[in-house]
């Protein structure tokens, strides 16, 4: 039970810290940089602007 708890312990104040000093590095929480990194290389090729669409289907 003993070793449990200072594993338990251990892994929270590596936690803790770990996130301290990525909060102090960066100004965006972790999981917006991750989005920033979702959808590759297909990024800029697909998007859901109806105004930049149709104006780019009157164009042709």
């Amino acid at each position: 039970m003993k070793k449990t708890l200072l594993i338990l312990a251990i892994g929270c104040l590596l936690g803790y810290s770990m996130g301290y000093k990525d909060a102090r590095a960066h100004d965006r929480p972790v999981y917006e940089r991750m989005l920033d990194n979702v959808g590759g290389a297909a990024r800029g090729k697909y998007g859901g602007d109806i105004d930049k669409n149709s104006d780019a289907a009157t164009d042709r």
